[in-house]
């Protein structure tokens, strides 16, 4: 039941901001938009096109996959935690170490710039390998430690739940094709068909 709650919830809540930056973005009707109004498009643009999606998943085949793919981000956001503590730390340590390059200048910038080197973006000639700078041995050390910590280990990490959860749900979905199958055929023959077992 609580599932479904936080389910309602959460499309009641897309959809009332939806209808929200729709109306600010549309209202009032000029040539020109101002930023406000910008943002608030582009927040319904990505909304919408979300909504969209997860009305996909009455469909009978390619539901399967959206729901697949919303329970891998639940779970994902699982390990969040630990996550941006990893990202702070060496966002924090970049931010001292180089201080004076514009990605790292400050601490939304340098949280930011972590997060994304984590996908592979480090760039490491043009921001790292400065041999003006005193501090250019701590520098490569910290680089090859981001690199195993966040580059290998936890995107690992993330690849494994993802496989992990697809796995366990097809498997889910696969027993709850057959237990309906059973039902469908053995209704009248078996009062109490829940009890029976579906090998996997």
């Amino acid at each position: 039941l609580g599932k479904y709650l936080t389910e309602d919830f959460l499309n009641n809540v897309l959809e009332w901001t939806l209808y929200i930056c729709t109306f600010v973005f549309l209202l009032p009707v000029n040539d020109t938009k101002s930023k406000s109004q910008i943002e608030a498009g582009a927040i319904a643009i990505f909304i919408a096109w979300i909504n969209f999606i997860w009305f996909l998943r009455r469909l009978p085949k390619f539901g399967i996959y959206v729901i697949l793919t919303q329970n891998v981000f639940f779970s994902l956001l699982k390990t969040l935690p630990v996550v941006v503590l990893f990202v702070v730390a060496f966002a924090m340590t970049f931010l001292l170490l180089r201080s004076k390059d514009y990605a790292f200048s400050t601490i939304p910038w340098s949280a930011l710039t972590t997060l994304i080197m984590m996908g592979g973006e480090i760039d490491y000639r043009d921001v790292f390998l400065d041999n003006k700078s005193s501090v250019y041995i701590i520098q490569c050390v910290f680089l090859v430690l981001f690199f195993l910590v966040m580059s290998i280990v936890v995107m690992n990490v993330f690849v494994g739940l993802a496989v992990g959860d697809t796995g366990e749900m097809m498997n889910r979905i696969k027993a709850e094709s057959r237990r309906s199958k059973i039902r469908l055929i053995a209704n009248r023959k078996f009062k109490d068909i829940e009890t029976i077992r579906v090998d996997k």
